[in-house]
């Protein structure tokens, strides 16, 4: 599997882990194109818990894609073996494409959240100076609607939201899935994730309110979104999305 990286005015290059995290400066914008190019022995599908097939090198699919705010965007798929039958879905796609990145270049997903919450300091700071009481005190329950529907909004999230507010050390580079060597960092913490959807499930109706589908994610009330916006704005940061 390869990596590469096309900047606005240049030719592919490799891309490594360097590149990504000098990207912070810019919130995770580059404007450049990402390619990855997936041979059948490094093609995972993640529903069998195995790839295409164990020693074949043959390119199978070529992926091209924009970044925005951490985000994947704007995919352009090549299959180089569209004669066969693989059976490769957009989920298995999505699913190498992440599993990729957080590989080769420590792709982190947490970083789609609104930049002020990357720093729990600033939650604090807000709870303790705001003149507003009636925001700070239901701040944590809007910041944790406001994880658990970013990630259930970004279709490469969606699968892991409640874990990745659970848990999101386990998804970052270091973490072996799957086994518990030495070697391992963690193994998935299913306590936590109750945890997680229990404080999901106790937030006031009147801040959030959660899908009636039967699918991840929900909205806030207009209330929440007030709160939301009042901490966002108190670090200058306009919540576009």
């Amino acid at each position: 599997m390869k990596i590469s990286y096309k900047p606005a005015d240049s030719d592919y290059q490799v891309l490594i882990k360097k590149d990504y995290d000098s990207w912070a400066s810019s919130l995770y914008s580059p404007e450049g194109f990402f390619k990855y190019e997936f041979p059948m022995s490094e093609f995972l599908i993640p529903t069998e818990g195995r790839t295409l097939h164990a020693t074949e090198n043959r390119l199978v699919i070529t992926i091209e894609c924009k970044m925005n705010k951490n985000k994947f965007y704007d995919f352009q798929i090549t299959e180089h073996m569209k004669e066969k039958n693989l059976g490769i879905t957009l989920k298995d796609i999505y699913e190498n494409v992440r599993t990729a990145s957080v590989m080769v270049f420590d792709y982190d997903l947490t970083k789609i959240l609104p930049v002020p919450m990357w720093d729990k300091n600033n939650i604090t700071n807000y709870i303790d100076t705001s003149p507003r009481e009636q925001f700070s005190m239901h701040l944590k329950s809007v910041l944790l609607a406001t994880e658990y529907i970013e990630y259930s909004n970004y279709f490469m999230a969606e699968p892991y939201a409640i874990w990745l507010i659970a848990q999101p050390s386990f998804f970052r580079r270091n973490t072996v899935i799957g086994k518990t060597t030495p070697n391992s960092q963690e193994v998935l913490n299913i306590t936590a994730a109750q945890e997680v959807e229990k404080a999901l499930n106790n937030i006031d109706r009147n801040l959030f309110r959660p899908s009636n589908s039967g699918t991840n994610g929900g909205n806030l009330t207009d209330k929440g979104q007030e709160i939301l916006n009042d901490f966002l704005s108190a670090y200058n940061y306009v919540f576009d999305e």
